[in-house]
């Protein structure tokens, strides 16, 4: 699975036409490889749009982006909307479980044994229609590769896992530079990310000492909007 994490900078009174030329993308639904796509706008700003879209793989981006990419963008005329873009792409390593989807992962023995976000291991179209979405990106320190992504699977997947509202999520690994990673959460509302934060994330960061790890970070809690929301043809 691939992973497009894009961020655009609109200016506040370019908001809704951004939005509006963003239900366009709708045409992805019947590209081959094409397996959904979420996204909203970022609760600190307003104004910062925040877009997750996820492919089979590698080859049938790479397909996309140069057969149709181009002429899906022009046709939107979503350019002239915003002021600032940033694109980055991320293989999925593993899956973070939930009680909802009873997605798992785990790491051993330098391996990531994973299921997909394809559907065969819990629909994602309930992620899909989560309310808010979590992503942090991480740079990590040389060398904390093997402790970082064993502490992922052993102490934050199952401890985010059983959280209360929490759909389900995954950990990617930038596809230029491999010691940067992206952790996307699915929540069924603020309120339950909030909870989470208050009375789970202390002792979690704790135990994983992820300061060790972990050399920046920084974080993005997107409220979803459903008209940008595309899932692919079945």
């Amino acid at each position: 699975m691939l992973v497009k994490w894009i961020r655009c900078g609109v200016e506040p009174e370019l908001t809704r036409s951004f939005s509006l030329s963003q239900t366009a993308w709708s045409r992805l639904r019947a590209i081959d490889g094409f397996r959904g796509q979420i996204g909203g706008w970022d609760a600190s700003t307003g104004t910062e749009a925040c877009i997750l879209g996820f492919w089979s793989g590698r080859r049938s981006y790479g397909v996309f982006m140069e057969d149709l990419h181009d002429d899906i963008a022009s046709r939107t005329g979503q350019e002239a909307t915003y002021r600032s873009i940033d694109v980055s792409l991320y293989d999925v390593l593993m899956e973070i479980p939930s009680l909802e989807t009873g997605v798992d992962s785990r790491w051993k023995n330098g391996e990531i044994l994973s299921p997909s976000l394809d559907g065969q291991a819990g629909d994602p179209r309930m992620q899909f229609s989560s309310r808010v979405v979590r992503v942090g990106e991480l740079e990590l320190k040389p060398g904390r590769r093997e402790h970082f992504l064993e502490c992922q699977s052993r102490i934050w997947n199952p401890g985010m896992g059983d959280a209360p509202g929490m759909h389900g999520g995954f950990l990617g690994r930038a596809v230029e530079g491999d010691d940067r990673y992206l952790v996307v959460s699915f929540w069924e509302s603020e309120a339950a990310h909030r909870a989470y934060v208050g009375e789970r994330l202390p002792g979690l960061r704790d135990r994983s000492e992820i300061d060790l790890s972990v050399a920046s970070s920084r974080g993005w809690i997107i409220l979803r909007e459903d008209s940008w929301t595309v899932l692919p043809e079945v």
